[in-house]
């Protein structure tokens, strides 16, 4: 239990301010300087500073209870912390990529009677190009195309819509289609990575 007389004098303390407080509680402090400032500040008389503080001070010599300024310290971490963490947020939602989606199917080919003509994104289409047909991804996605049947696989721009044949996921151009190997057979199961724009 504290006593009133212990109970005024740490109340006298902590009105000195934060700074004093804990500079009192250095090697440097003695009950001397602390009689001194709390005659200055409140009137309390030096026997009672002498009884309550001396002994306390004798047996803590030379040891610190308290660092000066140690939330200042603190703060100036917290700071230094956030400050030097690199978030490696992106910059705008324009850097943000499509998320991987996969999806399988049966793919065609075209080039032949559609070379030169205009494709739905408004390119003139060339077979010679590795580009390919989709129902609905935006156009100027890039997809990873994989023939299922030999593991070949080839990277297309969307540039155009179809194919109408049901069942058909995608419509390569004759490059594309000759590099998968589907030239001769016409169709063949694949696998769809979408890769972004």
């Amino acid at each position: 239990m504290i006593k009133k007389n212990s109970l005024g004098l740490i109340t006298t303390l902590v009105a000195l301010g934060t700074t004093s407080f804990f500079s009192y509680f250095t090697p440097r402090a003695t009950a001397a300087n602390l009689r001194k400032s709390l005659n200055t500040k409140q009137n309390i008389s030096p026997a009672i500073v002498d009884r309550k503080l001396s002994s306390h001070l004798k047996s803590r010599s030379n040891k610190n209870l308290f660092k000066p300024n140690h939330k200042l310290k603190f703060s100036k971490n917290i700071f230094s912390f956030t400050n030097k963490t690199n978030l490696n947020l992106p910059k705008s939602s324009s850097t943000i990529q499509i998320a991987q989606a996969v999806a399988s199917g049966e793919a065609s080919w075209y080039g032949p009677g559609f070379n030169g003509r205009t494709t739905a994104n408004g390119e003139v289409f060339n077979q010679n190009e590795l580009t390919a047909a989709h129902p609905n991804l935006p156009f100027g996605t890039k997809v990873k195309v994989t023939n299922m049947n030999n593991g070949r696989s080839v990277v297309v721009r969307i540039n155009d819509r179809g194919p109408y044949a049901g069942g058909r996921i995608i419509d390569l151009s004759a490059a594309a289609a000759r590099i998968l190997g589907v030239i001769t057979s016409g169709v063949a199961p694949v696998q769809l990575e979408i890769l972004g724009r």
